[in-house]
Protein backbone atom coordinates (compact mmCIF):
# COMPACT_ATOMS: atom_id res chain seq x y z
CA UNK A 1 0.00 0.00 0.00
CA UNK A 2 2.82 2.42 0.90
CA UNK A 3 4.61 1.52 -2.32
CA UNK A 4 1.46 2.25 -4.35
CA UNK A 5 1.03 5.59 -2.62
CA UNK A 6 4.62 6.60 -3.42
CA UNK A 7 4.13 5.68 -7.06
CA UNK A 8 0.99 7.86 -7.20
CA UNK A 9 2.90 10.79 -5.66
CA UNK A 10 5.74 10.39 -8.15
CA UNK A 11 3.19 10.22 -10.97
CA UNK A 12 1.48 13.41 -9.74
CA UNK A 13 4.84 15.22 -9.47
CA UNK A 14 5.62 14.25 -13.04
CA UNK A 15 2.29 15.62 -14.22
CA UNK A 16 2.81 18.90 -12.30
CA UNK A 17 6.33 19.22 -13.73
CA UNK A 18 5.02 18.62 -17.24
CA UNK A 19 2.30 21.27 -16.80
CA UNK A 20 4.78 23.84 -15.45
CA UNK A 21 7.23 23.07 -18.25
CA UNK A 22 4.56 23.56 -20.90
CA UNK A 23 3.43 26.88 -19.40
CA UNK A 24 7.00 28.21 -19.19
CA UNK A 25 7.80 26.96 -22.70
CA UNK A 26 4.67 28.57 -24.13
CA UNK A 27 5.48 31.87 -22.39
CA UNK A 28 9.04 31.85 -23.72
CA UNK A 29 7.78 31.08 -27.21
CA UNK A 30 5.41 34.06 -27.10
CA UNK A 31 8.00 36.48 -25.68
CA UNK A 32 11.25 35.42 -27.32
CA UNK A 33 10.49 33.47 -30.48
CA UNK A 34 8.18 35.92 -32.26
CA UNK A 35 10.14 35.64 -35.52
CA UNK A 36 11.72 38.47 -37.48
CA UNK A 37 10.81 38.12 -41.16
CA UNK A 38 13.61 37.40 -43.58
CA UNK A 39 15.27 40.59 -44.80
CA UNK A 40 14.00 42.62 -41.84
CA UNK A 41 15.66 43.82 -38.65
CA UNK A 42 14.48 44.86 -35.22
CA UNK A 43 13.79 48.59 -35.27
CA UNK A 44 15.15 51.09 -32.77
CA UNK A 45 12.51 52.85 -30.65
CA UNK A 46 12.32 56.64 -30.92
CA UNK A 47 11.54 57.91 -27.42
CA UNK A 48 9.90 61.19 -26.36
CA UNK A 49 9.30 62.39 -22.78
CA UNK A 50 6.25 64.62 -22.24
CA UNK A 51 4.79 66.17 -19.11
CA UNK A 52 1.15 65.63 -18.17
CA UNK A 53 -1.12 68.23 -16.56
CA UNK A 54 -0.68 66.35 -13.27
CA UNK A 55 3.10 66.82 -13.45
CA UNK A 56 3.88 63.22 -14.37
CA UNK A 57 6.22 62.11 -17.16
CA UNK A 58 4.64 60.27 -20.08
CA UNK A 59 7.16 58.23 -22.07
CA UNK A 60 6.11 57.43 -25.64
CA UNK A 61 7.97 55.62 -28.38
CA UNK A 62 7.50 54.62 -32.00
CA UNK A 63 9.59 53.17 -34.81
CA UNK A 64 9.34 55.97 -37.38
CA UNK A 65 12.52 56.81 -39.25
CA UNK A 66 13.76 59.91 -41.08
CA UNK A 67 14.96 58.53 -44.40
CA UNK A 68 14.07 58.44 -48.07
CA UNK A 69 11.35 55.86 -48.63
CA UNK A 70 13.38 53.67 -50.98
CA UNK A 71 16.39 53.80 -48.61
CA UNK A 72 14.55 52.92 -45.39
CA UNK A 73 15.48 49.46 -44.06
CA UNK A 74 12.67 46.97 -43.44
CA UNK A 75 12.18 47.02 -39.66
CA UNK A 76 9.79 45.35 -37.24
CA UNK A 77 8.63 46.36 -33.76
CA UNK A 78 9.52 44.56 -30.54
CA UNK A 79 7.75 41.65 -28.90
CA UNK A 80 8.31 43.23 -25.49
CA UNK A 81 9.91 46.32 -23.96
CA UNK A 82 11.84 47.34 -20.87
CA UNK A 83 11.94 50.91 -19.57
CA UNK A 84 15.04 52.14 -17.71
CA UNK A 85 15.61 55.30 -15.67
CA UNK A 86 18.57 57.21 -14.29
CA UNK A 87 17.36 58.82 -11.08
CA UNK A 88 18.60 62.17 -9.71
CA UNK A 89 21.97 61.82 -7.99
CA UNK A 90 22.46 58.23 -9.19
CA UNK A 91 24.95 56.82 -11.69
CA UNK A 92 23.19 53.49 -12.16
CA UNK A 93 20.34 52.80 -14.55
CA UNK A 94 17.42 50.86 -13.06
CA UNK A 95 14.63 48.99 -14.82
CA UNK A 96 11.26 50.52 -13.93
CA UNK A 97 8.89 48.61 -16.23
CA UNK A 98 8.46 45.50 -18.40
CA UNK A 99 5.81 45.86 -21.09
CA UNK A 100 4.19 43.77 -23.81
CA UNK A 101 4.25 44.34 -27.56
CA UNK A 102 1.02 46.34 -27.40
CA UNK A 103 2.40 48.86 -24.88
CA UNK A 104 4.41 51.73 -26.37
CA UNK A 105 3.98 54.22 -23.57
CA UNK A 106 4.65 54.35 -19.85
CA UNK A 107 3.54 56.86 -17.20
CA UNK A 108 6.22 57.63 -14.60
CA UNK A 109 5.00 59.45 -11.52
CA UNK A 110 7.63 58.85 -8.82
CA UNK A 111 9.36 62.19 -9.31
CA UNK A 112 10.14 65.59 -7.81
CA UNK A 113 9.76 68.93 -9.59
CA UNK A 114 13.00 70.53 -10.76
CA UNK A 115 15.07 67.34 -10.60
CA UNK A 116 16.73 65.79 -13.66
CA UNK A 117 15.58 62.36 -14.88
CA UNK A 118 16.86 60.33 -17.83
CA UNK A 119 15.18 57.42 -19.58
CA UNK A 120 15.62 54.90 -22.37
CA UNK A 121 13.68 51.92 -23.70
CA UNK A 122 14.96 48.53 -24.85
CA UNK A 123 13.08 46.54 -27.50
CA UNK A 124 13.34 42.72 -27.60
CA UNK A 125 12.37 40.23 -30.29
CA UNK A 126 13.61 36.76 -31.29
CA UNK A 127 16.79 37.05 -29.24
CA UNK A 128 17.65 40.53 -30.59
CA UNK A 129 17.68 43.82 -28.67
CA UNK A 130 17.81 47.51 -29.61
CA UNK A 131 18.03 50.57 -27.34
CA UNK A 132 16.19 53.83 -27.92
CA UNK A 133 17.59 57.31 -27.81
CA UNK A 134 18.26 58.56 -24.30
CA UNK A 135 15.98 61.37 -23.12
CA UNK A 136 16.19 63.87 -20.27
CA UNK A 137 13.35 65.71 -18.58
CA UNK A 138 13.14 68.15 -15.67
CA UNK A 139 9.47 68.10 -14.60
CA UNK A 140 7.71 71.18 -13.32
CA UNK A 141 4.28 72.76 -13.53
CA UNK A 142 3.33 73.29 -17.17
CA UNK A 143 3.60 77.07 -17.66
CA UNK A 144 0.94 79.14 -19.37
CA UNK A 145 2.36 81.17 -22.23
CA UNK A 146 1.30 84.50 -23.73
CA UNK A 147 1.04 84.95 -27.51
CA UNK A 148 2.81 88.17 -28.49
CA UNK A 149 2.34 88.03 -32.26
CA UNK A 150 1.15 85.63 -34.95
CA UNK A 151 1.71 85.05 -38.67
CA UNK A 152 -0.34 82.87 -41.01
CA UNK A 153 0.08 81.56 -44.56
CA UNK A 154 3.06 79.48 -43.42
CA UNK A 155 5.18 82.64 -43.15
CA UNK A 156 8.01 81.91 -40.71
CA UNK A 157 9.21 83.97 -37.75
CA UNK A 158 12.98 83.59 -38.13
CA UNK A 159 15.56 84.69 -35.53
CA UNK A 160 13.22 87.05 -33.64
CA UNK A 161 14.84 89.33 -31.06
CA UNK A 162 12.90 91.36 -28.49
CA UNK A 163 14.26 94.80 -27.55
CA UNK A 164 15.52 95.56 -24.00
CA UNK A 165 12.27 97.38 -23.21
CA UNK A 166 10.18 94.35 -24.14
CA UNK A 167 7.76 96.27 -26.39
CA UNK A 168 9.22 95.60 -29.86
CA UNK A 169 10.68 92.71 -31.82
CA UNK A 170 12.78 92.47 -34.98
CA UNK A 171 12.50 89.33 -37.05
CA UNK A 172 12.93 87.85 -40.52
CA UNK A 173 9.97 86.66 -42.60
CA UNK A 174 8.69 86.58 -46.17
CA UNK A 175 8.05 89.85 -47.96
CA UNK A 176 5.82 89.48 -51.02
CA UNK A 177 5.21 91.92 -53.86
CA UNK A 178 4.10 91.93 -57.48
CA UNK A 179 5.31 93.64 -60.62
CA UNK A 180 2.75 93.28 -63.36
CA UNK A 181 1.85 89.61 -63.51
CA UNK A 182 5.03 88.48 -61.76
CA UNK A 183 4.97 87.65 -58.03
CA UNK A 184 8.10 87.89 -55.90
CA UNK A 185 9.07 86.86 -52.37
CA UNK A 186 12.23 87.21 -50.31
CA UNK A 187 13.21 86.88 -46.65
CA UNK A 188 13.39 90.39 -45.21
CA UNK A 189 13.81 92.31 -41.95
CA UNK A 190 10.70 93.56 -40.11
CA UNK A 191 10.08 95.55 -36.93
CA UNK A 192 6.91 94.80 -34.95
CA UNK A 193 5.41 96.89 -32.15
CA UNK A 194 3.54 94.76 -29.58
CA UNK A 195 1.46 97.70 -28.37
CA UNK A 196 0.03 98.72 -31.75
CA UNK A 197 0.32 95.20 -33.25
CA UNK A 198 1.82 96.80 -36.37
CA UNK A 199 4.80 95.63 -38.42
CA UNK A 200 7.01 97.64 -40.77
CA UNK A 201 9.46 96.47 -43.41
CA UNK A 202 13.02 97.65 -42.79
CA UNK A 203 14.99 96.04 -45.62
CA UNK A 204 14.92 93.15 -48.11
CA UNK A 205 17.25 90.14 -48.07
CA UNK A 206 18.37 90.31 -44.45
CA UNK A 207 19.23 87.86 -41.67
CA UNK A 208 20.35 87.49 -38.01
CA UNK A 209 19.10 90.77 -36.43
CA UNK A 210 20.01 91.83 -32.89
CA UNK A 211 19.41 94.91 -30.72
CA UNK A 212 22.01 97.21 -29.25
CA UNK A 213 22.19 97.24 -25.45
CA UNK A 214 20.47 100.63 -25.29
CA UNK A 215 17.69 99.51 -27.65
CA UNK A 216 18.26 102.34 -30.13
CA UNK A 217 19.75 100.34 -33.01
CA UNK A 218 19.38 96.99 -34.72
CA UNK A 219 22.34 95.28 -36.34
CA UNK A 220 21.85 92.67 -39.06
CA UNK A 221 23.41 91.08 -42.12
CA UNK A 222 22.19 91.68 -45.64
CA UNK A 223 22.85 90.69 -49.25
CA UNK A 224 20.51 93.32 -50.72
CA UNK A 225 22.09 95.22 -53.61
CA UNK A 226 25.36 93.26 -53.49
CA UNK A 227 26.82 91.58 -56.57
CA UNK A 228 28.52 88.20 -56.62
CA UNK A 229 32.29 88.23 -56.51
CA UNK A 230 34.41 87.31 -59.52
CA UNK A 231 34.69 83.80 -58.04
CA UNK A 232 30.89 83.51 -57.92
CA UNK A 233 30.56 83.80 -54.14
CA UNK A 234 27.64 85.92 -52.88
CA UNK A 235 28.99 88.38 -50.28
CA UNK A 236 27.10 89.94 -47.40
CA UNK A 237 27.59 93.03 -45.28
CA UNK A 238 26.68 94.23 -41.81
CA UNK A 239 24.47 97.26 -41.24
CA UNK A 240 22.73 99.04 -38.39
CA UNK A 241 19.23 100.52 -38.40
CA UNK A 242 18.45 103.47 -36.12
CA UNK A 243 14.89 102.84 -34.88
CA UNK A 244 14.09 106.49 -34.08
CA UNK A 245 15.71 108.15 -37.10
CA UNK A 246 14.99 105.28 -39.51
CA UNK A 247 18.50 105.55 -40.96
CA UNK A 248 20.85 102.79 -42.09
CA UNK A 249 24.65 102.73 -41.72
CA UNK A 250 27.13 100.18 -43.06
CA UNK A 251 29.35 98.64 -40.36
CA UNK A 252 31.26 96.06 -42.39
CA UNK A 253 31.45 96.08 -46.20
CA UNK A 254 30.23 93.12 -48.22
CA UNK A 255 33.29 91.19 -49.34
CA UNK A 256 32.77 87.98 -47.36
CA UNK A 257 30.11 85.95 -45.58
CA UNK A 258 29.41 87.67 -42.23
CA UNK A 259 26.95 86.02 -39.85
CA UNK A 260 25.32 86.53 -36.43
CA UNK A 261 26.44 90.12 -35.74
CA UNK A 262 26.12 91.11 -32.08
CA UNK A 263 27.01 94.29 -30.18
CA UNK A 264 29.48 93.78 -27.36
CA UNK A 265 28.77 94.83 -23.79
CA UNK A 266 29.41 98.53 -24.47
CA UNK A 267 27.75 98.88 -27.91
CA UNK A 268 30.99 100.25 -29.40
CA UNK A 269 32.12 97.05 -31.12
CA UNK A 270 30.44 94.33 -33.17
CA UNK A 271 31.31 90.65 -32.91
CA UNK A 272 30.36 88.24 -35.68
CA UNK A 273 31.34 85.17 -37.70
CA UNK A 274 33.18 85.67 -40.98
CA UNK A 275 35.10 83.66 -43.58
CA UNK A 276 37.47 86.58 -44.14
CA UNK A 277 40.60 84.44 -43.80
CA UNK A 278 39.57 81.50 -45.98
CA UNK A 279 36.45 80.88 -48.00
CA UNK A 280 34.15 78.42 -46.21
CA UNK A 281 36.03 78.51 -42.87
CA UNK A 282 34.27 80.62 -40.26
CA UNK A 283 36.18 82.51 -37.61
CA UNK A 284 35.14 84.92 -34.85
CA UNK A 285 35.80 88.58 -35.63
CA UNK A 286 35.39 91.94 -33.95
CA UNK A 287 34.91 95.33 -35.62
CA UNK A 288 34.89 98.66 -33.82
CA UNK A 289 32.32 101.23 -34.87
CA UNK A 290 35.32 103.36 -35.93
CA UNK A 291 36.22 100.64 -38.45
CA UNK A 292 39.18 98.80 -36.91
CA UNK A 293 38.80 95.02 -37.33
CA UNK A 294 40.57 92.07 -35.70
CA UNK A 295 40.20 88.30 -35.52
CA UNK A 296 39.38 86.76 -32.13
CA UNK A 297 39.33 83.08 -33.12
CA UNK A 298 40.59 82.22 -36.63
CA UNK A 299 38.54 79.12 -37.48
CA UNK A 300 36.06 76.61 -36.09
CA UNK A 301 36.56 73.07 -37.48
CA UNK A 302 33.75 71.38 -39.38
CA UNK A 303 33.16 67.67 -38.63
CA UNK A 304 33.80 65.11 -41.36
CA UNK A 305 30.21 63.82 -41.20
CA UNK A 306 28.45 67.19 -41.10
CA UNK A 307 27.62 67.58 -44.79
CA UNK A 308 24.51 69.67 -45.34
CA UNK A 309 24.49 71.13 -41.82
CA UNK A 310 25.25 74.69 -40.73
CA UNK A 311 28.41 75.11 -38.71
CA UNK A 312 26.58 77.38 -36.23
CA UNK A 313 22.87 78.05 -35.63
CA UNK A 314 23.15 80.67 -32.88
CA UNK A 315 25.61 83.09 -31.27
CA UNK A 316 25.40 85.60 -28.43
CA UNK A 317 27.66 88.01 -26.60
CA UNK A 318 27.59 88.64 -22.85
CA UNK A 319 26.57 92.07 -21.62
CA UNK A 320 28.84 91.68 -18.57
CA UNK A 321 32.05 89.99 -19.72
CA UNK A 322 34.27 89.59 -22.78
CA UNK A 323 32.52 86.32 -23.52
CA UNK A 324 30.88 84.82 -26.62
CA UNK A 325 28.76 81.67 -26.76
CA UNK A 326 27.89 79.79 -29.94
CA UNK A 327 26.64 76.35 -30.83
CA UNK A 328 29.01 74.38 -33.08
CA UNK A 329 28.22 71.17 -34.92
CA UNK A 330 30.48 68.31 -33.84
CA UNK A 331 30.62 64.56 -33.42
CA UNK A 332 29.45 62.75 -30.28
CA UNK A 333 29.19 58.94 -30.20
CA UNK A 334 29.54 58.84 -34.01
CA UNK A 335 26.63 61.28 -34.42
CA UNK A 336 26.68 64.92 -35.48
CA UNK A 337 25.17 67.14 -32.77
CA UNK A 338 25.33 70.79 -31.74
CA UNK A 339 27.00 71.63 -28.44
CA UNK A 340 27.51 75.10 -26.95
CA UNK A 341 31.02 76.54 -26.75
CA UNK A 342 32.33 79.70 -25.10
CA UNK A 343 35.13 81.95 -26.30
CA UNK A 344 36.50 84.20 -23.58
CA UNK A 345 38.76 87.01 -24.71
CA UNK A 346 40.62 89.88 -23.11
CA UNK A 347 44.28 89.65 -22.20
CA UNK A 348 44.19 86.05 -23.43
CA UNK A 349 41.71 83.95 -25.40
CA UNK A 350 40.21 80.66 -24.23
CA UNK A 351 37.68 78.34 -25.89
CA UNK A 352 35.78 75.61 -24.08
CA UNK A 353 32.53 73.64 -24.17
CA UNK A 354 29.98 74.80 -21.61
CA UNK A 355 27.02 72.64 -22.68
CA UNK A 356 28.44 69.33 -23.85
CA UNK A 357 25.98 66.48 -24.19
CA UNK A 358 24.75 63.67 -26.45
CA UNK A 359 21.90 65.96 -27.53
CA UNK A 360 21.52 68.95 -29.83
CA UNK A 361 21.92 72.14 -27.78
CA UNK A 362 21.42 75.25 -29.89
CA UNK A 363 20.60 78.96 -30.06
CA UNK A 364 22.29 80.11 -26.81
CA UNK A 365 21.14 83.42 -25.32
CA UNK A 366 22.69 85.23 -22.35
CA UNK A 367 20.37 86.91 -19.91
CA UNK A 368 20.94 90.68 -20.19
CA UNK A 369 19.73 91.06 -16.60
CA UNK A 370 22.39 88.97 -14.80
CA UNK A 371 25.71 87.37 -15.69
CA UNK A 372 24.99 83.75 -14.81
CA UNK A 373 21.92 82.61 -16.75
CA UNK A 374 22.03 81.14 -20.26
CA UNK A 375 19.00 79.92 -22.21
CA UNK A 376 19.12 77.51 -25.15
CA UNK A 377 17.05 75.11 -27.26
CA UNK A 378 17.63 71.39 -26.79
CA UNK A 379 16.10 68.14 -28.05
CA UNK A 380 17.19 66.25 -24.94
CA UNK A 381 13.56 65.35 -24.09
CA UNK A 382 13.11 63.87 -27.57
CA UNK A 383 11.64 67.12 -28.95
CA UNK A 384 12.93 70.71 -29.03
CA UNK A 385 12.27 72.55 -25.76
CA UNK A 386 13.61 75.63 -23.98
CA UNK A 387 16.16 75.03 -21.21
CA UNK A 388 18.24 77.29 -18.96
CA UNK A 389 21.69 76.79 -17.45
CA UNK A 390 22.99 78.48 -14.30
CA UNK A 391 26.61 79.16 -15.25
CA UNK A 392 27.61 79.57 -11.60
CA UNK A 393 26.67 76.03 -10.51
CA UNK A 394 25.75 74.08 -13.65
CA UNK A 395 22.08 73.61 -12.72
CA UNK A 396 19.78 72.83 -15.65
CA UNK A 397 16.07 73.69 -15.80
CA UNK A 398 13.45 72.87 -18.40
CA UNK A 399 11.31 75.91 -19.23
CA UNK A 400 8.95 74.68 -21.95
CA UNK A 401 6.88 71.50 -22.29
CA UNK A 402 5.34 71.92 -25.74
CA UNK A 403 3.65 68.86 -27.24
CA UNK A 404 0.89 67.71 -29.56
CA UNK A 405 0.74 70.07 -32.56
CA UNK A 406 3.11 72.73 -31.20
CA UNK A 407 6.80 72.60 -31.96
CA UNK A 408 9.97 74.68 -31.91
CA UNK A 409 11.77 74.68 -35.24
CA UNK A 410 15.27 73.23 -35.62
CA UNK A 411 16.38 76.21 -37.72
CA UNK A 412 15.91 79.95 -37.56
CA UNK A 413 15.13 79.84 -33.84
CA UNK A 414 16.41 82.33 -31.29
CA UNK A 415 15.53 83.23 -27.72
CA UNK A 416 15.04 86.58 -26.00
CA UNK A 417 15.03 87.29 -22.26
CA UNK A 418 12.44 89.78 -21.05
CA UNK A 419 10.55 90.93 -17.93
CA UNK A 420 13.78 91.51 -15.98
CA UNK A 421 14.87 87.92 -16.61
CA UNK A 422 11.58 86.38 -15.48
CA UNK A 423 10.47 85.28 -18.96
CA UNK A 424 11.75 84.04 -22.31
CA UNK A 425 10.35 84.69 -25.79
CA UNK A 426 10.48 81.89 -28.37
CA UNK A 427 8.92 81.30 -31.82
CA UNK A 428 6.67 78.24 -32.18
CA UNK A 429 4.61 76.77 -34.99
CA UNK A 430 1.55 74.57 -35.32
CA UNK A 431 0.83 71.75 -37.75
CA UNK A 432 -1.64 74.09 -39.45
CA UNK A 433 1.08 76.53 -40.48
CA UNK A 434 0.41 79.23 -37.88
CA UNK A 435 3.60 80.83 -36.55
CA UNK A 436 3.53 82.47 -33.13
CA UNK A 437 5.92 84.36 -30.92
CA UNK A 438 5.17 83.44 -27.31
CA UNK A 439 6.39 84.49 -23.88
CA UNK A 440 7.13 81.81 -21.27
CA UNK A 441 7.68 82.38 -17.55
CA UNK A 442 10.99 81.07 -16.23
CA UNK A 443 10.27 78.90 -13.19
CA UNK A 444 12.12 79.90 -10.03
Amino acid sequence: MIKSLLQNINSMNSIYFLIIFCVVFWSCEKQWDDPIPEGAELGTPRLIAELTEEGEVMLKWNFSMLCAGWMCPHTVEGSRYEVYALMPGSEEWVRIAQLSADDKSFLFHELEFGEIYEFNVKAFRAGHMTTSNQVMVSPNKIPEYEVLMELGDWDPIIHPKVNPGGNKVVYITNHRWSVGTQNYMTLSLFLHDFGSDQSELIKLNCYHPQWSRDGRKVIYGTTEGLQQSEQGHPPSQLETYDVDNKTIEVVRKGFYQQLFPRFDKEDNRVIYLSDSLKRGEMGLWRTEISGNTEVIWPSFPFPAHGAGLSLVTGLDVSGFKDLVVLDIVGTVENRTVYNIHAVEFGESIHKKEIVASRWNDRAPAFSPFDDKHLAFISDRSGANQVWTLDLSNGNLKQVSFFQDEIRISTSGTSLSWTDQGQALVVPISTMGGVQQLVKLPVAS
